[in-house]
């Protein structure tokens, strides 16, 4: 499977937020990747901003570490051998589609009747798991598209 490369930060959502509003900042780091260290700089190099500036940046910055963080676990996921882990977010997708089909036509057909709170329990699950999995994949791969242009 081939490893997506990293892009720098001037072609993040840190990076377009630094050019708008410090652009001598995203001229500095513009090119580093955004790691933990490059981040760090970031922060640094914010510390002679204003309060607000600073607290927008923070979380432009949390957003980055958390991006990263979950790209290493879904990296580190498919490098995996085990086929548990490669597949385990398919997998919580369909199982969870195939409950919330199998419970609404058993309650449909009135075999088994549903409490509200596990109709919005199920109704959650299926929610986070189905967005998890599609929209942010799919928002994902429009960024991508969106910085490589």
């Amino acid at each position: 499977m081939s490893k997506k490369p990293k892009q720098p930060i001037r072609r993040t959502a840190l990076g377009l937020w630094l050019k708008e509003k410090a652009p001598e900042v995203a001229q500095a780091v513009g090119d580093i990747l955004p790691d933990a260290g490059a981040l760090g700089v970031v922060r640094n190099l914010l510390k002679k901003a204003s309060p607000e500036l600073q607290a927008e940046a923070e979380a432009y910055i949390e957003r980055a570490e958390g991006e990263a963080e979950i790209t290493a676990r879904w990296q580190a996921d498919t490098k995996s051998r085990e086929p548990l882990s490669v597949q385990v977010r398919p997998l919580i997708v369909l199982g969870s589609c195939l409950c919330f089909l199998l419970f609404a036509v058993l309650d449909g057909l009135q075999i088994l009747v549903l409490k509200s709170a596990y109709i919005n329990l199920l109704e959650n699950l299926l929610l986070t798991s189905v967005g998890g999995y599609f929209v942010l994949r799919s928002a994902d791969k429009f960024t991508q598209r969106k910085n490589a242009a």
